[in-house]
């Protein structure tokens, strides 16, 4: 912690700021983030903001950052915002088509770019199934209504029977897939960073492919991405079984040495 006349150096940094340029600080929106449950009152007094230990973690572009991991409480916003959402729709009368096309349009996008980042908990995916099938049935989610149909059967693709609705636990896979995917065959900032932190120089295709360990502490969205690799790496690879059958140019062949044309 910095002694108070280093305080009371910023303080008068700010304010010579503020009058040169017209600007003020915003007090509601600024936030002390330290290590420290509680802050020096004479800090306090100069700049009467919010103060939040940083264990607690702090918000970036709509994300929730934080150092020790995290747990069902730090979701339980996403779950207020789908029911805000609901609460919302539930005084109109929508027919069963128009609250499906609801749930296809804008609560099944609320998670999707936290879903790109990191595994949401099961818990938490469960509650938000629930929330979403009591308001397709009954059009609120305080109202209790007969189910017609399991969710498992709905929540499939039109073509296997069943509404088109996304399973999450599924969905949120194939986005970190997705997002792992682009760390292997794209070279941003982001993939710098992640390279130098995690892999230590390491060819980001060898250190995959074989399946090396990685480097220094893990962040939980990072942690999230590794999860992806034993689906991934499956359709990357080319793995001999018992040598009957191998597929060379585009025809097949077999101990007998015929072969036809591959379909």
């Amino acid at each position: 912690m910095k002694c108070a006349g280093e305080w009371q150096k910023y303080h008068e940094i700010f304010k010579e700021f503020c009058e040169a340029t017209g600007m003020e600080i915003n007090l509601n929106k600024s936030c002390f983030l330290s290590m420290e449950e509680v802050m020096d009152q004479d800090i306090l007094t100069l700049f009467p903001i919010n103060h939040k230990c940083i264990d607690e973690g702090i918000k970036y572009l709509g994300f929730q950052l934080k150092p020790n991991g995290y747990n069902k409480s730090d979701w339980l916003w996403l779950i207020e915002r789908v029911e805000n959402k609901i609460g919302l729709w539930c005084y109109r009368w929508l027919s069963l088509g128009g609250r499906l096309i609801l749930i296809k349009s804008v609560l099944e996008g609320i998670p999707v770019y936290w879903m790109t980042l990191y595994k949401i908990p099961k818990v938490i995916l469960n509650m938000l199934s629930s929330l979403v099938a009591s308001y397709l049935w009954s059009g609120s989610s305080h109202h209790e209504k007969i189910h017609l149909a399991k969710w498992t059967t709905i929540a499939r693709p039109r073509s296997l029977g069943g509404w088109g609705i996304k399973d999450l636990e599924t969905f949120g896979r194939a986005l970190r897939m997705k997002t792992m995917w682009r760390f292997l065959t794209t070279d941003s900032i982001w993939c710098q960073i992640c390279c130098d932190k995690y892999l230590r120089s390491t060819d980001k295709i060898s250190w995959f492919m074989k399946g090396h360990r990685t480097w220094g502490y893990a962040s939980p969205i990072w942690r999230g991405l590794l999860e992806t690799r034993q689906w991934i790496h499956p359709g990357l690879t080319w793995e001999i079984g018992a040598g009957n059958k191998i597929w060379l140019n585009e025809i097949f062949f077999d101990k007998s040495m015929e072969y036809i044309l591959s379909p």
